[in-house]
């Protein structure tokens, strides 16, 4: 079923908090820990060499901060293009049932509001969601 001009309005505004959030956390990641050297890091500021096991530790956690970085960046890549098809009217779309409908997608080619809920950025209908994810799980056997 098509999404009405008030439930487009109601997940553009869910996908600007959960964009404006993933901003200010963004944010906060770079001022804590991508921002700062080795030193400032550790908080000791003496000049003074600390230990190799504080070094793995601070660096171990830089790594953690840089991952954690890519993969929210690559989820705010996801909420623009999310936000775009908003604009396009081709939001709750599903990518596939639009080309060739799943036969167990009775709206096809539109994605359900309660997945639309738990995963505002989806491009899929949960049932080649499924199919796409078990294709995946059988190229990894």
């Amino acid at each position: 079923m098509a999404l009405t001009k008030k439930d487009l309005k109601f997940f553009e505004e869910l996908l600007n908090e959960k964009k404006e959030k993933l901003l200010q956390e963004l944010g906060n990641l770079e001022a804590s820990t991508v921002g700062k050297n080795p030193l400032e890091q550790s908080g000791d500021l003496s000049g003074y060499a600390y230990h190799l096991a504080d070094q793995a530790a601070d660096a171990m956690d830089r790594e953690h901060a840089f991952a954690m970085a890519s993969r929210e960046s690559r989820y705010l890549l996801y909420l623009n293009e999310a936000l775009d098809r908003v604009k396009e009217g081709t939001f709750g779309m599903c990518k596939k049932c639009r080309k060739a409908a799943h036969a167990k997608n009775p709206d096809s080619p539109w994605i359900t509001r309660q997945r639309l809920e738990a995963v505002p950025t989806a491009t899929l209908c949960i049932w080649h969601k499924q199919d796409a994810d078990s294709e995946k799980s059988k190229d990894k056997d």
